[in-house]
């Protein structure tokens, strides 16, 4: 049916360009949507060769949009900025960095600092799309009627000019979308932002997720209860570090995040059946979006370099359960899917493998380079071979 469409309405288009045609029928339907579909759809890089630059929706906040200026370009640059016309054009030819010297030449600041933000899925994974208005990436008919209605027929905030706690709550269209999307068993019959202690604003989703990473973050953080002695010595002995079988490696690896920094931190840190440390990585890039996203491009990182060694058991640990989680249930997640194919494929070069989550007290190694790493002022990886003085008393523990 997919390829009857396409060879009667758009066979040189999109469904999200097409036109109505003559004769549309049930492709009338379908066309209707087409308005409410570009709110909340975005492009995820995987290559970038199918992303249009100047006319997809694949850069910034909701909804996602083109790149629609440049720079004055210096008139030796013209022929070459006159071939740039898909995401890929701006891809080193390695498919994981940015062209960031052409990036700032061509393209305003803040169009530049948002690209730089964004992790491509390298060279052997797909592009693909993802809906906004879901914590999954995927479009659901709610949040589809959610946009039709709340969005694109009314404006997304309330004018109410006498607010009441049962209206901020519950009433109000933000405070609806925010319970709707949410998992928290409450009717979702307003607005619960930042707005008015440090001056931020956040959408329903982005309030949500915030709202799930902050209970995630409190429960590691929430100190310890009074135990006996002997059960203290227990716990501890379980939180610990714990060596690999003997014959295998393994790999923690972290990310450190801030949502008011410009850099992300990457760590990892690879260990023998003795506890020796064998290499250590650390790195910072522009700040990802969130806090997972650090973690899934901490460990990339790790996978993809230790693939060009002759390791052939590994096991890899991260101290995200939600990212441990979706690798390990072959979960689909749009947002980073290009990515979680690039870890997967790289999987391919080890004899075995595997991710095992790990608790925050026993990746306290990766955890420290990671931290280290986020204030360094350039984006060049650093590997070591042997253990920096600043990490040595902890990785000997």
């Amino acid at each position: 049916m997919a390829q009857i469409y396409r060879s009667r309405y758009f066979s040189k288009s999109d469904p999200l360009n097409a036109p109505l045609g003559s004769r549309p029928s049930y492709w009338r339907s379908i066309h209707e949507a087409q308005n409410m579909i570009r709110q909340g759809l975005r492009a995820i890089i995987g290559t970038g060769e199918s992303i249009n630059i100047w006319q997809h929706q694949w850069l910034g906040a909701k909804p996602a949009q083109a790149v629609y200026s440049t720079r004055n370009i210096p008139p030796e640059l013209h022929q070459t900025v006159s071939r740039i016309r898909v995401v890929k054009d701006l891809i080193e030819d390695c498919g994981r960095e940015w062209k960031q010297d052409l990036i700032s030449i061509i393209l305003p600041e803040e169009a530049a600092r948002k690209i730089l933000q964004l992790r491509q899925g390298g060279r052997l994974t797909r592009d693909r799309y993802a809906w906004d208005y879901s914590r999954s990436g995927h479009y659901s008919v709610k949040s589809g009627y959610w946009v039709l209605s709340e969005i694109i027929n009314k404006r997304n905030e309330c004018s109410s000019s006498r607010e009441t706690v049962n209206h901020l709550l519950f009433k109000c269209t933000f405070s609806r979308l925010t319970w709707a999307l949410s998992s928290f068993p409450v009717s979702p019959e307003g607005e619960w932002n930042s707005l008015l202690f440090q001056g931020k604003e956040f959408s329903a989703l982005e309030l949500t997720e915030k709202a799930k990473e902050d209970e995630d973050e409190w429960r590691l953080q929430k100190p310890p209860q009074q135990h006996t002695e002997a059960h203290q010595s227990t716990n501890s002995a379980t939180t610990s570090w714990i060596p690999p079988p003997t014959d295998w490696i393994k790999c923690n690896s972290d990310g450190a995040w801030s949502e008011n920094g410009t850099n992300t931190g990457l760590g990892w840190v690879v260990r023998n059946e003795n506890g020796q440390v064998l290499w250590v990585e650390m790195r910072a890039m522009p700040r990802v979006n969130t806090v997972l996203e650090s973690e899934i491009i901490a460990l990339r990182n790790a996978v993809l370099m230790l693939s060009r060694f002759n390791y052939r058991k590994l096991i890899f640990e991260s101290d995200s359960q939600q990212l441990v989680s979706i690798m390990n249930d072959g979960r689909d997640v749009p947002f980073l899917g290009p990515i979680i194919q690039d870890i997967r494929q790289a999987f391919q070069h080890f004899e075995e493998v595997k991710l095992h989550y790990t608790p925050r007290e026993s990746n306290q190694v990766a955890d420290k380079v990671a931290r280290e790493t986020i204030s360094l002022e350039n984006y060049v990886s650093r590997i070591f071979s042997l253990v920096p003085i600043w990490l040595k008393q902890l990785a000997e523990l």
